[in-house]
């Protein structure tokens, strides 16, 4: 079993309404599940050094554990209903749908931000703050990149791009927000309302150096 020390020492942890203590003592089997993810993952080189698609190599080896062990990709429909005490009649409806959340098993919500902008964590936060409100999840879990990565983009130096030319790895993430201490920000200012979340930062502890590997 993958300890709770082992992933505290090779991952950043930043833990907000005892998300962890609840992940824990509550969702035991899924938090076993998470660590056992956590440490089969692999950061290679050879995924750092290609161009950006809609989903990188990085977020899909992310994700496939979860897609293959019941975790599904979900967005939750939501009805608000304003009734009038004295008839019981339906004064208003509000409705609204979440975006697609990455991951759902139980109540845990989990999602992955490899190279975003701060919009998107803001986005996910108040997400994951509505549907603990709505009491839909019990606590929310964002995996994302921790900000001592950037000095191993400079280190790796530079890659070919899909259509030739040389290109910085640094480049790539330079315009990106998307990395653990944003989201400790956008946490301490209360924009996850009161939904516990975990965010796991990936630190340079997962890097595996394999070259550039041309799979166009």
């Amino acid at each position: 079993m993958v300890t709770d020390y082992w992933v505290q020492s090779n991952y950043e942890l930043y833990d907000i309404g005892f998300a962890k203590t609840i992940l824990s003592n509550h969702y035991s089997e899924e938090w076993n599940f998470i660590k056992l993810a956590l440490w089969h993952f692999r950061l290679y080189e050879s995924d750092i050094k290609r161009d950006g698609k809609n989903k990188t190599n990085i977020v899909k080896r992310l994700e496939l554990p979860f897609k293959l062990n019941g975790w599904h990709e979900k967005s939750i429909y939501m009805e608000q209903h304003l009734i009038d005490k004295k008839s019981f009649t339906t004064l208003h409806v509000n409705k609204s749908e979440s975006h697609k959340i990455d991951a759902v098993k139980s109540n845990i919500a989990l999602e992955f931000e490899w190279n975003n902008k701060n919009a998107f964590f803001s986005r996910d936060l108040s997400e994951l703050g509505r549907l603990h409100s709505a009491k839909v999840i019990d606590v929310g879990v964002i995996i994302t990149r921790s900000y001592e990565l950037s000095s191993l983009f400079v280190a790796l130096g530079t890659y070919t791009g899909e259509k030739g030319g040389v290109k910085k790895v640094s480049s790539k993430y330079e315009g990106s927000t998307t990395h653990a201490n944003s989201v400790k920000n956008l946490l301490e200012n209360g924009t996850a309302g009161g939904c516990p979340v975990l965010v796991i930062g990936i630190t340079k502890k997962r890097f595996e150096a394999n070259g550039e590997i041309d799979t166009y």
